[in-house]
């Protein structure tokens, strides 16, 4: 019995690095004016030791009387690059010692049902899993009032923009005072969010004709359209409401506003939620943060539950 998890621990410790490169590399930007910075920030620094290490070079020579010798450029390009590899050393240490202290206190085992099998079983469930994570901190970041006046501003945005921070993407990559289609925006609306790319729906398509990037996941309109906030930042968390779902088909570009569905719609059709086509349930996200499965068979009064459960009348 335990060689399915000893084959999968090695699988992990030798593989591990391509699944996440998959995940992060579709979000890496070059920010050249930063790469221009360090560039001529390192070779000032390397000009200033050179310098430098040439006087205290000849200094010590000349008070021990010995016949003076020129400091090499070698050298100061050995030491320079002992100094960065110090620093990037620190830097692993400092991210292995926190990736150790996360793996020690997550509730999530390591092997056997480990992280990597329950990804492969249900990845859509830990995708959803890290939008509420990230909502919960827009929320905290901005405020209700302050997100839903970013979704309603002029021009109007797409639920997911204000998340992005969260998602690991920088602020400077949209401009809020553009249409969600021109601009930096226009470069940013062509990229694929992982998060939101369901890889349990076989063949689908992840870019339009028009060459936009898809999601296949929409928001609740209860939550989402509305005119206002909840009254009170802790009726998000008390909430059995439905916050974001799969979608199967009708798929919308990921930065285009008003991506969002009625879970009284019916399900597995263009203008309601749904699952990877032959399976007979879906995985949704509820406002309290947890994530669960619904039969496609669920009945309408679950249905009215999931779209406005505990949900205040918007005034």
């Amino acid at each position: 019995m335990m060689l399915p998890v000893i084959i999968e621990g090695v699988f992990d410790l030798l593989f591990g690095w391509v699944g996440y490169l998959a995940t992060v590399l579709p979000r890496v930007s070059v920010r050249w004016d930063a790469v221009a910075m360090f560039v001529a920030s390192l070779a000032l620094a390397t000009v200033v030791a050179h310098l430098t290490f040439s006087w205290f070079h000849r200094e010590f020579q000349q008070r021990r009387e010995q016949s003076v010798t020129r400091w090499r450029w070698k050298w100061t390009l050995v030491l320079m690059a002992g100094f960065l590899l110090l620093f990037a050393a620190g830097i692993s240490f400092v991210g292995v010692t926190h990736q150790m202290s996360w793996l020690a206190t997550s509730p999530e085992p390591l092997v056997g049902r480990g992280v990597l099998l329950a990804r492969l079983n249900n990845p859509s469930r830990w995708h959803l899993k890290f939008l509420g994570t990230a909502f919960d901190n827009t929320l905290d970041t901005y405020t209700p009032e302050g997100y839903y006046a970013k979704l309603k501003g002029d021009p109007p945005q797409n639920w997911i923009l204000p998340m992005l921070p969260f998602l690991s993407y920088r602020n400077d990559e949209t401009d809020p005072e553009l249409p969600w289609n021109e601009g930096r925006n226009r470069d940013m609306a062509r990229r694929i969010v992982p998060e939101l790319i369901n890889h349990e729906l076989r063949n689908a398509p992840v870019r339009d004709a028009d060459g936009w990037g898809m999601a296949h996941y929409a928001g609740n309109t209860h939550v989402f359209d509305r005119e206002s906030p909840l009254p009170k930042r802790e009726d998000y968390h008390q909430s059995q409401a439905m916050l974001i779902g799969p979608v199967n088909t009708g798929f919308q570009p990921w930065m285009k506003p008003g991506n969002t569905r009625d879970p009284l719609a019916p399900w597995n059709t263009a203008s309601g939620f749904g699952g990877p086509p032959g399976r007979q349930e879906t995985t949704v996200l509820l406002m309290d943060g947890s994530v669960k499965t619904i039969p496609t068979s669920v009945d309408r009064e679950v249905l009215r539950a999931l779209a406005t459960g505990g949900l205040p009348t918007d005034d």
